[in-house]
């Protein structure tokens, strides 16, 4: 495994892009193998049984790995091993990588790449969670919000928003992150944009779906100088944001009627748009 991440690093390492292409591609063959169905693991006898002249179609849990059951698997645990090194860590090359695409400019050939790039971080986060953390530093959440330009090809904005929807869940200090580095503004200002279909704009009524939802308290320590550190506008918000802030500070994470505060700062009918998607997506209703 070490040997083919070592050829897939040097491919997306490359200053052009003819080598980016399969360096990814062998990004994405690991990725398939470990997630892939119990049936390509069974004897060539069992598969050869397993297709009937129906051509029946399989549920998900018969072609995925679950995360939970990939726990014993003994290629994903070497995997996750490497994952927890940083010479080794997927996620940490992709966003490296990402940021040479970025450097290149705007041509269709580039943007298949960023979205083919973006598509195989995501499946590395949802593989590797711990991966998630680098997005609490601010240099790479705002990489991800400098992909949300309206200006950009809904073939980018799509992934990069799963992405960012990936980062969101379970982390708490991406969110005070995310909020840090106005990401919230960001994805307003995306949602607002008359130039973007309605696909774009339901993936957006998504991030902030899972924004609302509480936030439980991850198991490290969170470092509240280092994470939640005010920036320029933080001087600038309203008695309840402060508020809102120094909860915060305290306790790494804030109530969904602080979020929605703050919210508001961007969104003027925050009360619509929150009815809309609480009643539009069930599960926010256990908010």
């Amino acid at each position: 495994m070490e040997s083919l991440l070592s050829f897939s690093f040097d491919n997306i390492s490359s200053r052009g892009t003819a080598k980016i292409p399969k360096g990814l591609r062998q990004i994405d063959g690991l990725l398939a193998q470990i997630s892939l169905a119990r049936s390509l693991q069974m004897s060539p006898s069992k598969r050869r049984t397993s297709v009937t002249p129906r051509k029946r179609s399989r549920s998900k849990d018969e072609d995925f790995h679950s995360l939970e059951s990939l726990q014993g698997d003994p290629a994903y645990a070497e995997f996750y091993k490497l994952q927890q090194s940083f010479e080794w860590n997927i996620a940490t090359r992709l966003v490296e990588c990402l940021e040479r695409l970025l450097g290149m400019g705007s041509h269709e050939s580039t943007d298949h790449l960023i979205a083919y790039a973006q598509e195989t971080l995501l499946g590395t986060l949802l593989l590797h969670p711990p991966s998630k953390s680098l997005f609490a530093r601010e240099l790479y959440m705002n990489l991800l919000l400098d992909l949300l330009d309206p200006a950009n090809r809904t073939e980018i904005i799509m992934p990069s928003l799963l992405v960012l929807l990936a980062c969101l869940m379970d982390q708490p200090r991406n969110v005070r992150t995310f909020e840090n580095t106005d990401g919230l503004h960001t994805v307003s200002y995306l949602y607002k944009s008359p130039s973007l279909p309605n696909t774009v704009k339901m993936r957006v009524l998504e991030i902030i779906q899972f924004y609302l939802m509480p936030e439980t308290p991850e198991n490290e320590p969170v470092n509240a100088q280092h994470q939640y550190g005010s920036s320029s506008k933080t001087s600038n918000t309203s008695t309840s944001s402060n508020s809102s802030y120094s909860s915060a500070l305290t306790s790494g994470i804030r109530s969904a009627r602080e979020k929605e505060n703050l919210l508001g700062q961007y969104f003027g009918d925050v009360g619509d748009v929150v009815k809309y998607v609480r009643e539009s997506i069930p599960f926010i209703n256990t908010l």
